[in-house]
């Protein structure tokens, strides 16, 4: 993940922030163990993973306009 990242975007990954889920524990370490640091928001604080936030509304947007113009039910 971490190197497809950094080939196709030409950047290196420095730091990897999550919403604390227990799901991205190995992960953490396996980045840590990499030179990435690791950190996470505090829980049920969505002010502080705004970016994230707001790219999955605009995520989940796209995916019922899709679904809408499909004439798809939205879930």
């Amino acid at each position: 993940m971490r190197w497809k990242h950094e080939r196709q975007f030409g950047a290196q990954i420095k730091r990897f922030l999550t919403d604390n889920g227990r799901e991205y524990l190995p992960i953490g370490i396996y980045l840590e163990s990499q030179g990435v640091k690791f950190d996470t928001s505090p829980p049920y604080c969505k002010g502080q993973n705004g970016l994230a936030e707001r790219t999955n509304r605009t995520i989940r947007e796209r995916i019922n306009t899709l679904l809408s113009d499909a004439k798809l039910p939205p879930s």
